[in-house]
């Protein structure tokens, strides 16, 4: 599935400019240290009938995530990350899978955001899960309230 975007040509047009005249103020500056000619640079690295097409895919979209599996412990969930062009997997899973066993059902899990000071954790239903599939805490979603349990081992 294509997602179309529409820009305003305006945006777009200036978008291109200020692209092209980055790109070629670089080429002038990396003519003058090689010592060749700026014109004839410029003609190698910026043809004038060479154009591209550009396609922009919402990376946020679901049918544009990778579909790939990925392990973090004992827990598998999809990679997610941008699919590469005509493919369901990232460019990484495009060739590098891992396998799941047939007839194992998954157990539905939804990724709790990232935080820098605690550990990854999913929910299933109302349970916290950590990366090895331990509850580590409960989610009231009626009450926007977690419960993290933390549980300290005495040193003996």
């Amino acid at each position: 599935m294509t997602l179309e975007y529409k820009v305003p040509r305006i945006l777009w047009e200036n978008l291109e400019s200020v692209l092209y005249a980055q790109s070629k103020r670089y080429v002038m500056e990396l003519a003058k240290r090689l010592g060749v000619s700026e014109k004839e640079l410029l003609k190698r690295v910026l043809p004038t009938s060479d154009s591209l097409h550009v396609m922009i895919q919402d990376s946020q979209h679901e049918s544009n995530q990778c579909k790939a599996y990925v392990q973090q412990d004992r827990m598998t969930s999809f990679c997610k990350k941008p699919t590469a062009y005509q493919s369901e997997f990232c460019p990484y899973h495009r060739n590098k899978r891992m396998m799941v066993i047939e007839g194992t059902p998954p157990t539905l899990v939804q990724k709790v955001k990232d935080r820098n000071d605690m550990d990854p954790m999913w929910v299933q239903e109302n349970t916290l899960l950590n990366s090895d599939g331990d509850m580590v805490g409960k989610i009231n979603r009626d009450q926007s309230i977690m419960k993290r349990f933390i549980i300290e081992v005495p040193k003996s």
